[in-house]
């Protein structure tokens, strides 16, 4: 099956969600040490919170580029005249190779959540230290690089050290303020840290297609306004319910200045979309909202029956997102949340194994501002106009468009 731009688009964010994947093979289960469930719970969320930027934002640069094509293919607008344009919108691109990797930190700056307790947070603020003092000294090893959503489908993996989290922890003054069983609970909370954190595989995407319907109605005092609209629906599983709009409007600046060999015009224009879904075993749940915004300026020449035409945009796209998850069933097998079956099976009959009941929250915010070079060609047939233009910009796009007068005075 092949997916469209905006269930490619949609399906990329939901992959966002699959940052805590299995960490590694389940072991011998035992009852889950609170210690060690809070300090996986911390790390995974400021990981997630710290990659999720760099992982995401060729898609943002992409999406920015891709829903902000077609608004325009020719600057003349007829003055005071009924007319309504019905078109359906295609545009590509291929993704560039500095598009596929991002360099991967880890989490180091201080903080104190205050929804955990003193030790964990001690215990926490304590091991993000111990990394960074660990890398400086080149103990620990981080990937160079890793599959941003386009990159490829193999997988980095940031190992745990768990024993050196150890040897380190001991000479801190936190491990001296303790009493002997607190830091036999703290070893062995360490030791019971995951042996290494997968960070999320690449989709694999080398292009990107899009289509959009679009109708166009003019004019009044030489302004044209623009539609476009996807009714909220769900598509499948994978990509959820999904929904998007734009409005636009045109305004003639040739009509001021009558000797102009040109027609020249100014747009501005404003789209959304939302998504919606429900991902994985864990039942996590995604929310995103974009607000997509775009000004351009355009010029045309008509030599009948074709119509050229280039103009200049400015266009800013910011998607705001929300992400209630659980820790991977995996992992919670491994940290003994779950008790582990055997055959790929699991679940919570055991009262000693009740599963992760702390939903944590990621709220990240993705933006792009991008500035594009439009040409394009444009021939009218009886009604019927067809498009071809080309963009230049962070994300180069070929596009081409059908449209038909279904009314014109």
């Amino acid at each position: 099956m092949r997916y469209t731009y905006m269930q490619r688009f949609t399906c990329c964010l939901l992959l966002a969600g699959l940052w805590s994947v299995p960490l590694s093979s389940v072991q011998a289960q035992e009852p889950a040490d609170p210690l060690t469930v809070e300090i996986v719970r911390m790390f995974s969320k400021d990981l997630f919170d710290q990659n999720s930027v760099p992982y995401l934002q060729p898609l943002v640069v992409t999406a920015n580029a891709a829903t902000n094509a077609r608004f325009f293919s020719t600057a003349k607008i007829p003055q005071d005249s009924l007319y309504i344009r019905f078109g359906v919108h295609v545009m590509a691109g291929f993704v560039s190779d500095d598009h596929a990797y991002y360099t991967p930190t880890i989490p180091s700056e201080p903080g104190w959540d205050p929804n955990r307790t003193p030790i964990g947070n001690a215990a926490y603020e304590q091991i993000k230290t111990i990394f960074a003092k660990g890398i400086a000294e080149g103990e620990i090893d981080i990937p160079e690089q890793a599959a941003t959503i386009f990159g490829p489908t193999e997988e980095t993996s940031l190992e745990i050290p768990r024993e050196y989290l150890v040897e380190e922890i001991r000479k801190t003054a936190l491990y001296g303020l303790l009493d002997s069983t607190s830091k036999m609970n703290l070893e062995n909370a360490l030791l019971g840290l995951p042996d290494e954190q997968r960070l999320p595989k690449g989709a694999d995407i080398s292009s990107v297609v899009a289509a959009v319907p679009q109708l166009e109605i003019g004019s009044f005092m030489g302004t044209e306004l623009l539609l476009r609209y996807i009714p909220s629906v769900e598509f499948d599983e994978v990509v959820g319910e999904f929904s998007f709009f734009g409005i636009g409007l045109k305004h003639s600046i040739s009509q001021y200045f009558p000797t102009l060999p040109v027609d020249v015009a100014i747009q501005g224009a404003y789209q959304n979309t939302t998504l919606e879904n429900t991902v994985g075993v864990t039942s996590a749940k995604l929310l995103a909202d974009a607000d997509i915004y775009n000004a351009n300026i355009h010029a045309s020449y008509e030599f009948e029956p074709f119509t050229v035409y280039a103009g200049y945009s400015h266009e800013q796209i910011s998607i705001n997102t929300s992400y209630t998850y659980t820790i991977p069933w995996e992992i919670q097998i491994q940290l003994g949340l779950l008790k582990d079956f055997g055959n790929g099976e699991y679940g919570v009959e055991d009262p000693l194994y009740p599963g992760d009941q702390e939903p944590q929250v990621s709220e990240v915010v993705l933006e792009n501002t991008n500035r594009k070079f439009v040409v394009g060609l444009t021939g009218e047939f009886d009604g019927l106009v067809a498009t071809l233009a080309y963009s230049v910009s962070q994300f180069n796009i070929l596009s081409g468009g059908v449209q038909y007068y279904i009314f014109s005075e």
